[in-house]
């Protein structure tokens, strides 16, 4: 629209109005279908979608009531309602930021509750560890004293030896 109005005579623009608006309404009536879904399955922001949805229709309304004459023009009202229609997009807006933090937060304690978790299991299977480890040294310890030393197998051995011989 804005390419027309810098290189073309008004008289185009003119022409090129009513178009624009058929092609305004078809958007809103495609928002208004989406806004309406969204608010039946409860989507988080779609009440704001549908109020906004509700301040755009009106100040579409009002913007073809003045261009066709019907109604003096009323800008102020006209872009009060644009920017009511602005505030309750970023609402939605917000609102979403919101829920992703949330979620984000929750998620950051699930990830800290798993961590102690994992942190306490470590200690766990460190204490078990060394209790296997005290326990096989202990029995290395039994055996060993249970078993005859070396210098005393040599010497039976070597009496053997002498036997065979």
């Amino acid at each position: 629209k804005a390419g027309i109005v810098l290189f073309f005579p008004p008289a185009i623009f003119s022409y090129t109005i009513l178009p624009f608006l058929a092609v305004v309404l078809i958007g809103v009536i495609v928002f208004a279908v989406t806004v309406v879904r969204a608010i039946a399955a409860k989507v988080e922001g779609a009440n704001y979608a549908g109020l906004g949805l509700v301040i755009l229709f009106v100040s579409l309304l009002l913007k073809v009531v003045v261009y066709t004459g019907t109604l003096p023009p009323v800008h102020v009202l006209i872009t009060v309602l644009d920017i009511a229609f602005i505030f309750m997009m970023s609402l939605i807006l917000g609102s979403r930021f919101a829920m992703q933090f949330t979620k984000v937060e929750a998620l950051q304690q699930k990830t800290e509750q798993q961590s102690r978790e994992i942190e306490l299991e470590k200690q766990l299977v460190e204490e078990k560890n060394k209790e296997i480890l005290d326990s096989i040294h202990y029995s290395k310890r039994i055996q060993q004293a249970l078993l005859p030393s070396e210098k005393y197998i040599e010497r039976n051995l070597k009496r053997l030896n002498k036997f065979d011989k």
